[in-house]
C-alpha cells in the first residue's frame, strides 16, 4: 500500500524556459521483509535446543510488515526546442526511511534478529540524498538554412553542416551500507550479525579507497548479544558522470537521410568506484577494490533512416 503528496509551483522565465519547485512525499506500508520465525534469543549452549520450535531447525519466511518513509524536494529546469536548442535540468535532495532491507527483486538482504525489526530501520537500500541531472540537444547554427553560412557551397556544407551534439551529465551521492561482523557471535545459527558502533564512522582523515570510513567507529560485538550498528549508517561514493554524443545528418532526398553517430559513455574516463568492504575483521574492510562502472566507451556507427 502506498499513500502519495506532491505539491508543486511552475513558473515560466520566457524564451522557452520553464522551472518547477516540487515537495514529494509517499509512505509506503506491507512492505515485504524476511523473518527467521524459529530464530532463538543470543545465549551461549546448543542452538537447536534454544529455539522457539525446538523440533525444527532454521526456518525463512517472508512478512508483509515493512514500512517507508521518502520526503524530497525537486528543482527541474526545462527549454523547450526553439533556435536548435532543448535541456532539462533537474535536482533532487531527499531522504527514504524504511524497516525493510529489500524489495526483493535482485537484492540481497540483512536481517540480524528476525523477529525484531527494530534494528531494521534505517536508511532505503535505494536512498540518494542528492541527485543532479542536465540533459541536451543543440543543432548547431552553421550551414544551409542555418544562423551561420547558409549560402555555403554545397560540398562545403556538407562537411560544416547539420551537425547536432548531445549530452548527459549526472552527479549523485552514493548509495547507504550496512557493516557486518562475520561469524555467528550471538550464537543463534541465523540471520546477519553486525559489530558495535563506539564512534563517528565519517571522521576519518586522509579519506581514500584504501581508507574510505573510520574504522576504529566500530567494535567487533561480544558473544551471545546483538550489536548496537545500524542498518545502512554509511553511504558509499556517487557518481559524476558525462555522456556525449555528435550526430551529423547527411539528406539523400526527401524524406531520407544518412546519420553518422558518435557517441561517448563515461566522456572524461572518471573512475566509478563501488562500494567497500564492510564485513568488520577482513583485510578489505573499509576498503574499496572494485569499480562500478565500465570506463570510457565509444561507439561509432550510420543509420538510414526514412
Amino acid at each position: 500500500m502506498i499513500h502519495q503528496w506532491n505539491f508543486n509551483i511552475q513558473q515560466s522565465l520566457g524564451s522557452g524556459v520553464v522551472v518547477q519547485f516540487s515537495y514529494v512525499g509517499n509512505r509506503g506500508l506491507r512492505l515485504p521483509w524476511a523473518t527467521l520465525d524459529n530464530q532463538p534469543d543470543p545465549g551461549p549452549g546448543p542452538i537447536d535446543a534454544r529455539r522457539p520450535f525446538t523440533n525444527l531447525g532454521q526456518v525463512n519466511g517472508l512478512g508483509s510488515g515493512g514500512d517507508s518513509y521518502y520526503h524530497g524536494l525537486q528543482i527541474q529546469a526545462e527549454k523547450r526546442y526553439s533556435n536548435g536548442l532543448q535541456f532539462i535540468a533537474g535536482y533532487t535532495f531527499a531522504r527514504c526511511i524504511s524497516t525493510s532491507d529489500s524489495t526483493f527483486v535482485g537484492e540481497g538482504t540483512s536481517v540480524p534478529n528476525g523477529r525484531d525489526f527494530r534494528q531494521q530501520r534505517g536508511l532505503c537500500t535505494q536512498h540518494f540524498s542528492q541527485r543532479f541531472t542536465l540533459s541536451w540537444v543543440y543543432d548547431l547554427p552553421f550551414g544551409r538554412g542555418k544562423k551561420y553560412g547558409s549560402s555555403l557551397a554545397r560540398p562545403v556544407d556538407f562537411v560544416l553542416g547539420s551537425w547536432q551534439i548531445n549530452g548527459i551529465y549526472t552527479a549523485r551521492t552514493g548509495a547507504p551500507y550496512t557493516v557486518t561482523q562475520p561469524g555467528d557471535f550471538p550464537n543463534v545459527g541465523d540471520g546477519s550479525a553486525r559489530p558495535d558502533l563506539v564512534g563517528d564512522p565519517t571522521n576519518v582523515v586522509d579519506k581514500s579507497i584504501d581508507n574510505w570510513f573510520n574504522k576504529d567507529a566500530f567494535r567487533l560485538a561480544d558473544r551471545f548479544r546483538w550489536g548496537n550498528a545500524g542498518r545502512n549508517i554509511l553511504i558509499g561514493p556517487g557518481i559524476n558522470n558525462w555522456d556525449f554524443s555528435l550526430f551529423k545528418n547527411i539528406p539523400i532526398g526527401e524524406g531520407r537521410r544518412i546519420q553518422f553517430r558518435m557517441e561517448s559513455f563515461n566522456l572524461f574516463n572518471r573512475t566509478e568506484f563501488g562500494t567497500p568492504g564492510s564485513a568488520i575483521g577482513t583485510p578489505q574492510f573499509a576498503r574499496i577494490s572494485g569499480t562500478a562502472r565500465d570506463p570510457r566507451d565509444i561507439q561509432l556507427s550510420l543509420k538510414f533512416l526514412w
